[in-house]
Parts: C-alpha cells; sequence; structure tokens
C-alpha cells in the first residue's frame, strides 16, 4: 500500500468513517455491540416505565404480553435496519443519498439533528434532577443539566471507539449488575399470585401504551450509523439484539413493575428515590454511578448519530464539531429543565421520523434491488451522486409520518386513532407505498423499453 493510500486510510479512521464503508479490520465483535445496544435500549427511564404500568393497573401477565409483543415487532424492524448497516458498511446519511437524493437526504439530516440534540439535551436534565435528588448540591438544576451536557459530549472526541468503549467496560457491566440484582429481590419478594391478578383494562389499550413506550424508546432510526461497525453476518447482528431488546424492555419493565407492587408508589415524583433506595439503600455514591453509567451512555449515542448527521448538512474538523455541540447542547439543555412534557413528545415522534426513513431504506435495498437488480444504480461517488430529490421516496415518507402523526394521539381529535401498535402503521404506510411507487416504475420502464 503507497503513502497515498495510508494518508486516505488514516483520514478515513479521523472522519470516522464518515463517507467511507468500514472496512472489515475495524469491525466490532458481536459482545462489544451487544453491550453497547444494552445502554442504548435501557436506562432509569425503562425501570420507572414499570411504576406507570403498575399505577394504571395493568396486571403482571399483561406487562409480559405487551412487552412481548412490542419486542417482536421491534426486533423484526430493528434486525433489518441493523443488518443494513452491517452489510454495505454505511453510515444512514450515505444510505439516504442513495435512496432520497441529496437534498432529500439533507432534509432527514437536519430533522435528525434536531431529534437527537433534544434528546441529548432531555437526558442531560434527567442526569441534573437525580443528581438533586441523591446530593446536596448548591447549584440550580440548570447548571447541573449545562455541565453535564458538556461531560458527556467527552466520549465523542474519539468517535465510535468512544462510544463503544464506554458502553463495553464500563455502562454495560454497571447496568447489567444492577437490573439483575434488582430483578432478583423484586421476584424473590413478589408473591405467586401477582401472576394471577386481572388488569383494571383491557389488552388492547394495555398493548398501545406499552409497544408506544417499548418501541418509542428503543428504536433509533439510524441503526446503520451504529451497526456498519459490526461483522456483516447476520447472527452476529441478531443475537446481541435480541439479548439486549430483552434485557431493555422486559427484565427493565417488569422488574420497575414489581417493585412498585411492592412499596406502593402513590406519586411519581417520588418513584426514582423509591428505586434508588430500594437498589442500593444508604449508598448514594453507588446510585449516582449506575445512573450516570445509563444516563451518559444513552447522551454519547445521541450525539453521535447527531454528529453523524450535522456532517451530511455542513462540512466541519469532527472534534472542533464535538467541542461546539458541548456549548450548544448545555443552552438546549437549560431551556429543556422547564418543559415537563417533552419526554413524551419526544418518544412519539421518535418512534416514526427516522424509523420510516429506515423502512424505506430496508425495502430499497433489501426488496427491491434483490427483485430487480436492473434498479440497482450505477456504482459511484455516493457524495454526488442523486443530487436532487427522489420523489417516490419522500412521497412514501411523508406519508408515514401523516399517518403516524395522526396515530400518535399528539394532536386533539385523533384520540380514537391511537389504537394498538400505532408506529406500526406509519411504517406499513411508508413501506406499502414505496413498493408501490418503485414497483409501478419498473414496470413502466419495461414496457418502455420493450
Amino acid at each position: 500500500m503507497d503513502s497515498g493510500d495510508h494518508s486516505a486510510r488514516d483520514q478515513s479512521v479521523r472522519d470516522d468513517f464518515a463517507t467511507s464503508a468500514v472496512p472489515l479490520d475495524r469491525r466490532y465483535s458481536a459482545l462489544s455491540m451487544g453491550l453497547l445496544w444494552i445502554t442504548m435500549v435501557s436506562g432509569f427511564p425503562s425501570v420507572l416505565v414499570g411504576f406507570e404500568w403498575h399505577k394504571a393497573g395493568f396486571s403482571l401477565t399483561q406487562v409480559l404480553t405487551g412487552a412481548f409483543v412490542s419486542c417482536i415487532i421491534l426486533l423484526v424492524y430493528v434486525l433489518s435496519a441493523s443488518h443494513l448497516g452491517a452489510v454495505t458498511g454505511l453510515n444512514f446519511a450515505m444510505l439516504t443519498r442513495s435512496v432520497f437524493g441529496r437534498r432529500g437526504s439533507q432534509i432527514i439530516s437536519a430533522l435528525q439533528t434536531f431529534l437527537f440534540l433534544v434528546w441529548y439535551a432531555m437526558i442531560a436534565g434527567f442526569v441534573a434532577v437525580e443528581l438533586k435528588g441523591l446530593f446536596v448540591i448548591p447549584c440550580t438544576v440548570q447548571v447541573v443539566a449545562a455541565v453535564a451536557a458538556i461531560l458527556m459530549a467527552a466520549n465523542n472526541l474519539f468517535g465510535f471507539a468512544g462510544v463503544a468503549n464506554f458502553a463495553k467496560y464500563f455502562a454495560a457491566p454497571v447496568l447489567i449488575f444492577w437490573i439483575f440484582s434488582l430483578c432478583f429481590k423484586t421476584s424473590v419478594l413478589t408473591p405467586v399470585s401477582a401472576w394471577t391478578e386481572p388488569g383494571d383494562g383491557a389488552f388492547p389499550s394495555c398493548l398501545s401504551v406499552i409497544s408506544s413506550f417499548v418501541i418509542g424508546y428503543s428504536v433509533w432510526g439510524n441503526e446503520a450509523d451504529f451497526w456498519r461497525f459490526a461483522k456483516p453476518n447476520l447472527l452476529t447482528t441478531s443475537a446481541p439484539l435480541v439479548v439486549a431488546i430483552l434485557v431493555g424492555q422486559i427484565v427493565f419493565p417488569t422488574s420497575g413493575w414489581m417493585l412498585s407492587r411492592l412499596i406502593h408508589v402513590a406519586d411519581m415524583s417520588t418513584a426514582t428515590g423509591a428505586v434508588t433506595d430500594f437498589s442500593f439503600g444508604n449508598a448514594p455514591l453507588l446510585a449516582a454511578t449506575v445512573l450516570t453509567a445509563s444516563y451518559f451512555a444513552a447522551g454519547d449515542a445521541n450525539l453521535y448519530g447527531s454528529i453523524n448527521s450535522i456532517e451530511n448538512l455542513l462540512k466541519f474538523d469532527r472534534i472542533k464539531l464535538v467541542l461546539s455541540m458541548m456549548a450548544f447542547t448545555a443552552i438546549v439543555a437549560i431551556v429543556l429543565t422547564y418543559y415537563g412534557k417533552a419526554f413524551e413528545i419526544l418518544s412519539s415522534f421518535n418512534s416514526i421520523v427516522l424509523p420510516c426513513v429506515t423502512i424505506i431504506l430496508i425495502a430499497e435495498y433489501f426488496l427491491i434491488r434483490r427483485w430487480k437488480p436492473a434498479l440497482r444504480p450505477q456504482d459511484g461517488d455516493l457524495l454526488v451522486y442523486q443530487p436532487g430529490v427522489l420523489w417516490k421516496a419522500m412521497i412514501s415518507l411523508l406519508l408515514g409520518w401523516t399517518v403516524g402523526i395522526l396515530t400518535a394521539g399528539v394532536i386533539g381529535g385523533t384520540e380514537s386513532l391511537h389504537v394498538g401498535v400505532w408506529p406500526l402503521y406509519a411504517w406499513l404506510a411508508s413501506l406499502v407505498s414505496y413498493l408501490v411507487l418503485r414497483l409501478v416504475a419498473a414496470v413502466q420502464s419495461d414496457r418502455a423499453a420493450s
């Protein structure tokens, strides 16, 4: 390999392969990816939601059944999205360029940047509230949130390696040890009769509530940004995903439900304190360690996704971009501490905005191009090819978003549409419409050629 090849490769490593496929010798093991993903689909909110489900009157059987059904639907999506990243080695931005066009991709990147930076800032707010509850800190929540936003960004100075290694060597082991300890303690204390206790509501309404959290909290939409660093093997992709999602969205919420049944917390504002007291007793430092491991890992992943999307819009030195984001997200974190409804609203939109994009990518790469190889575009520079907007993909995306917004229940007068696994309706709308538009175009092209 000559010096020019070495120079190009070194630059790709520094840029975290923003404009090229991740080479096979830079891929991570299934264990590393699984530990990373556990930190991305689990955490304190996954335990606290168990309290909400118990307070809403859901039975243990309803919680487990609803979570399991939601996880099956989630896995179908996540396996496809993650495997797409693994087999192509391309990040989310490069994949969208080839299907939505360069301008379409930039529109998506702008939305991704907004969503992920808001998530990141909101996580900093969570850290501030939790730490203020554990310690006497002579600062306001806003100041602590701003400091947390700055500190959480540090791992991103090292690109994907910094995010993955923090999860692998610290966050995931801490979370796994804590949640299985909590699960064991609550399981021992929960009577067998809990399995036969009836719930207060019908299962369809329970499923709607449970799936909203499971899917809203666990889907990222830009799975390819992370799984392009995985080995391109379906088994090594599926095994860590299955384990991570089962732990994050069944073990975590179920432990929270059982703990809520044991201690009967009436006010959700005291639920976090109840969890930490039950788990750690009079050990606030241990509680703070678990809290920071959980939230910092999730913050890492959100900032990493936003940095990748910004690089699709503007050219920045990655280090300078991370440093700029530290200051910007600190300000956003301060602002979001005044908005209590931000999590609920953001979780709803998180289920549809980027996942609908990925559904279309999956349809294109795994269905259209395999069924009709002639529709596969010529190899070329993904930075410049498809310069405008590819309207078949954009129309399908807009249709999916419209269905998702109408069924999310966040707009007045649409509550009757908020039933069942509502994100699935948006995904199917994007999938079916895109397949129809692409196949109709293919048939017309064949007729014209003949």
